[in-house]
């Protein structure tokens, strides 16, 4: 079919294929292939018989030619048809085509190919003959014109023409310059060039010197197999990890005579020989061999043994010189990346060191110190861990820490699940930071902070499958190694303390004493640059799109899973500890959450641990179950509105008011309020709560500021004096101010009751077993 006018029609002229009779063609089906010699054609049929059976005739409709012509299946052979192109092959060996030819040869041939045209055309012309005298005159004016562009025929009547041409001449000449300098033939050589090229119908494989690489004699000097044996051993030392020269072998194998007459000396009266000198040589052969009586072995040249050395497998040298990484590094064949398609079927995880020098503490700390202490302040290299879809190439997480462990790996996978629009929003960004998904592969590396069980049952509760690349092989990781490069090249110039890849490349500088930049500014600024600059600039491992492109244009186009819910990412990604459940409900951060349902659960287990899950970037809820394997979770609100109130919001909260009240054994819930909305005011805490800066928390230091907490600070809830659960009334209401989950084990006998609710004593009796009003209404 064919198009027309945007009109599409049938050709009422199909192509009719065919070749001249005896031609031979061939017909492909994959790795077969069949020889056929043409008999014959018309418009409908094509008429040939196979070369192993030449009396079979075969009738190809000429739909079905075409059809193989369309597929590629059939080969019409035509070099192997050309008698000349198979005598001038023939000549050849050391190619199968013109191609075959390297670049410099091919731009000789064809320059000369030229000159021989232009000579043959002005003889043609009448403008030259081929006498030596005409033919000297000739080729120097095609010389010229072929090579600078110049024109000596003043007889051609273009003469009005030449100020026209004379910028043009000069630029070419410019041009040119560069150039190889081709040497003028003789009218001899251009008279037989004329020759062979008539005779081989003008083909450019006719001009080739076939005498190159024949000169001399091509058969192999040393033929003795006993020097060609001995030879070997000593080619074989070259493999060897202290990477002797072929200059110091050769010595070592030719030998000295004068060592080996010392040491035949030696033995005949019986002293010990000349130390190291054990190694088979042929000056030590051939005294042996004059001993017995045989003639001495020709010795190679150094010239025979460093081309026998040259012979040997690369790779093998290689391996035996410099190491298995490095042979796989020089001789590995860039292989099929990984078939993505759409935005989180495959995100690849990767810590790299950042190349900067960073400052634990701000300016500010400095003053005051003096100057030759500020230099013995702690510098060092933060831990960068990102997550990048290999897709869009869009990155997904950044984590900075101060080394890579399995918290930083978790995290970094969590903001991969997360809108990490309020980090961009805390960073300054312009763009938004959206990007999030429920990834199919997660492809790490077999490093210590990815084969972590922690890590691993994180990818498996979020519904992921975990891809542990090769060690030692960085180049199965390219997309994140690529990115590391970029962030190096890109951002980290704008910084001083760079420490650079090798020390070559660092020089002379002391990235510890030009180090000036503070921890929690490179979080921000590395937000700033993702978010900005990455995923609006072109990306050629997309084609010229953008990150952001890429992103919106494979999720319209193919997909995006969504995050995994709220109680997955819980599982997968929150805080886990068993706990018990006290008067006033199940204690964390020093805060309480109770409902009906916990106290349900507390009626069956009493004072047996149960266990709870928290979120740490939102206090508002917990999870809680049994003890016991496959119980079911469910959700415990806290007493205090604490939704969106992250760990380290709380924390701070917490240290503002142990500073501004001294006595903080209780504090009523609107002054806890307060603080809370104070510090939220202040977006301090925007960035660093999802984990860019490096103030990663793990479970250890969790249960440590915990502790620190609930040592000096409780509350009171107005309105839930002598309460334990929402709308629910038992027989020990009056105690607010119970031990900790550690201490619920040593049960104070006697209690005092005051009357200052601020200061109340726990209540004197046995707590013993729950009462059966436990659960009773209002």
């Amino acid at each position: 079919m064919n198009v027309f006018n945007g009109n599409a029609f049938r050709s009422s002229a199909p192509t009719t294929y065919g070749f001249e009779p005896g031609h031979v063609f061939a017909i492909r089906e994959g790795s077969d292939e069949v020889l056929y010699k043409h008999i014959g054609h018309d418009r409908h049929v094509l008429t040939a018989s196979p070369l192993a059976n030449p009396e079979l005739r075969q009738v190809f409709p000429q739909d079905e030619i075409r059809e193989l012509v369309e597929a590629g299946k059939l080969d019409p052979l035509m070099e192997r048809n050309s008698e000349s192109r198979q005598t001038l092959l023939a000549r050849s060996p050391d190619i199968k085509s013109a191609r075959d030819l390297d670049r410099e040869e091919q731009d000789q041939l064809a320059f000369y190919w030229k000159l021989c045209r232009h000579v043959v055309q002005m003889y043609d012309d009448g403008l030259t003959s081929l006498t030596d005298k005409a033919l000297k005159r000739t080729i120097g004016k095609v010389m010229a014109r072929l090579v600078y562009g110049a024109d000596d025929d003043g007889d051609d009547g273009r003469q009005s023409k030449r100020g026209k041409r004379d910028a043009a001449v000069t630029r070419e000449i410019s041009a040119r310059k560069a150039k190889d300098a081709y040497r003028s033939p003789s009218p001899a050589t251009v008279r037989k060039w004329i020759r062979d090229l008539i005779q081989h119908e003008w083909d450019l494989l006719a001009l080739r010197d076939h005498r190159k690489g024949r000169v001399g004699s091509r058969t192999p000097k040393i033929t003795d197999p006993h020097s060609v044996a001995l030879m070997a051993k000593w080619v074989q030392a070259f493999l060897d990890r202290s990477r002797p020269s072929a200059a110091t072998l050769y010595k070592l194998m030719t030998g000295s005579i004068t060592l080996e007459e010392e040491n035949a000396r030696r033995d005949r009266e019986g002293s010990a020989r000349i130390r190291n000198t054990e190694a088979s040589s042929f000056a030590a052969t051939n005294v042996a061999r004059a001993a017995q009586g045989l003639p001495a072995l020709p010795v190679p040249s150094l010239s025979t043994f460093e081309r026998a050395i040259r012979k040997l497998d690369s790779y093998q040298v290689a391996l035996a010189r410099y190491g298995a990484s490095h042979a796989r590094r020089t001789h590995k064949v860039s292989g099929r990346p990984e078939s993505v398609l759409y935005p989180g079927e495959r995100v690849a995880l990767d810590c790299w060191r950042v190349q900067l020098m960073s400052l634990k503490l701000p300016e500010q700390f400095w003053e005051g110190i003096p100057e030759e202490l500020v230099g013995k302040i702690v510098k060092l290299r933060l831990m960068l861990c990102v997550a990048i879809d290999e897709a869009t190439k869009v990155v997904l997480g950044a984590t900075l820490s101060w080394t890579a462990n399995a918290n930083t790996s978790i995290r970094t996978l969590e903001m991969v699940c997360h809108n990490k629009d309020e980090i961009a929003l805390a960073a300054g960004c312009r763009s938004t930071w959206h990007h999030a998904c429920t990834p199919l592969m997660v492809a790490t590396d077999s490093g210590s902070e990815f084969i972590d069980a922690g890590f691993r049952c994180a990818v498996t509760d979020i519904g992921s499958a975990n891809e542990i690349g090769p060690a030692s092989h960085p180049d199965a990781r390219g997309v994140g190694e690529r990115f590391f490069e970029t962030i190096d090249s890109q951002l980290l110039p704008f910084f001083q303390g760079r420490t650079f890849s090798s020390v070559g490349d660092k020089g002379e500088a002391n990235p510890e004493a030009l180090a000036h930049v503070v921890s929690a500014v490179l979080g921000p600024a590395l937000v700033r640059y993702i978010v900005d600059v990455y995923h609006n600039s072109p990306h050629a491992g997309l084609g010229g799109q953008t990150p952001n492109e890429a992103w919106e244009e494979r999720a319209a186009l193919f997909k995006v899973v969504p995050p995994p819910a709220k109680e997955v990412m819980t599982i997968a990604f929150g805080f886990s500890d068993n706990r018990r459940i006290q008067n006033r409900g199940v204690r964390f951060l020093g805060l309480y959450y109770r409902s009906e349902a916990l106290g349900q659960l507390r009626r069956q287990v009493g004072q047996a641990d149960i266990r709870m899950r928290a979120d740490l970037e939102n206090l508002g809820t917990i999870w809680v179950s049994k003890n016991v394997p496959g119980a079911e979770w469910f959700a415990v609100d806290c007493d205090m509105p604490m939704e969106g109130v992250s760990a380290a919001l709380w924390e701070e909260t917490a240290a503002a008011l142990r500073r501004k009240h001294a006595d903080v054994a209780k504090l009523s819930d609107h002054i806890v309020q307060a603080a809370l909305l104070d510090l939220r005011e202040t977006g301090r805490h925007s960035a660093s709560a999802a984990g860019i800066g490096p103030s990663t928390i793990s479970n250890q230091e969790v249960k440590r500021r915990e502790a620190e907490i609930e040592r000096h600070f409780n509350y009171t809830a107005a309105g839930d004096r002598g309460r334990t659960f929402d709308d629910l009334e038992g027989d020990d209401l009056q105690s607010d101010n119970l031990p900790t989950s550690a201490d619920d084990s040593q049960v104070p006998e006697t209690h005092q009751v005051d009357d200052d609710a601020d200061s109340q004593a726990p209540v004197a009796r046995r707590r013993g077993r729950l009462g059966s009003d436990f659960l009773r209404k209002d």
